[in-house]
């Protein structure tokens, strides 16, 4: 993974250095554009799965399934949580 988001600064210099008249120049651009995104992808995914974890280790006693199987994490801020204490009569 640390590899891959080192590409785009290779692609930056290829691309630099690459002769204006090659044929190469704009499959270098292609290609940097695209590491570009997947990166970009891939670091939002990092800072959604990191966030994620740092929640579900701030709360007590939670016993459910682990936050990440409930999808991807849409905002980020405070929680209120409500809870209902029912007395049950036996």
């Amino acid at each position: 993974m640390q590899r891959l988001l080192k590409y785009p600064l290779l692609f930056k210099e290829m691309h630099k250095y690459t002769d204006d008249t090659s044929s190469d120049k704009s499959a270098i651009a292609t290609a940097r554009t695209t590491l570009n995104a997947v990166c970009s992808a891939i670091n939002s995914r990092r800072a959604d799965h990191d966030s994620l974890a740092q929640i579900q280790s701030s709360l007590k006693e939670y016993s459910g399934r682990p936050l990440k199987e409930y999808g991807r994490l849409l905002k980020d801020g405070h929680v209120k949580v409500r809870v209902s204490l029912s007395h049950s009569r036996a």
